[in-house]
């Protein structure tokens, strides 16, 4: 049992890490099974948060929305995506004074296939995108993610 365990969390490490690619966007695998995704292109900064877990080397997202409470009344509230990973109470008259510093991602992020450090997106074909691509600057760019170096 004990080399199970150890076979485990050898490799469940090889995944933990910084990746990033060569657009401005980043993935942190934690060794909790949770994970951070950012991306910073042209001035606009998104994120998303949630769990990861692993299928064959396959890396699975399973993101975790955050609202904020919209508080109408004394008795009355709705719910609104936060834009930050903070759950917060916001007053309705104080709705518009809010920072909009960043968009929280709520579409389904991709599988991705670990891969000698690096981090494949999985098309939904099941194809890897491989190849590098032209990006909004007309270079080339590489299309998936490399593991930073600690």
């Amino acid at each position: 049992m004990l080399i199970y365990v150890s076979s485990f969390a050898q490799t469940h490490d090889k995944y933990v890490g910084n990746y990033s690619d060569e657009s401005g966007q980043s993935i942190t695998l934690r060794g909790d099974n949770t994970f951070g995704y950012s991306s910073q292109v042209h001035g606009s900064k998104s994120w998303a948060i949630g769990t990861w877990k692993t299928v064959s080397d396959t890396v699975y997202l399973n993101q975790t929305i955050i609202y904020d409470t919209v508080k109408t009344s004394a008795s009355e509230y709705y719910l609104i995506e936060s834009n930050d990973t903070k759950r917060d109470v916001i007053l309705k008259e104080h709705l518009g004074m809010t920072a909009l510093g960043s968009n929280q991602i709520t579409s389904k992020l991709p599988a991705l296939y670990f891969k000698r450090g690096r981090l494949y997106i999985v098309a939904v074909d099941g194809r890897l995108i491989k190849p590098k691509g032209i990006g909004l600057d007309g270079k080339k760019h590489r299309m998936w993610y490399k593991k930073n170096r600690a």
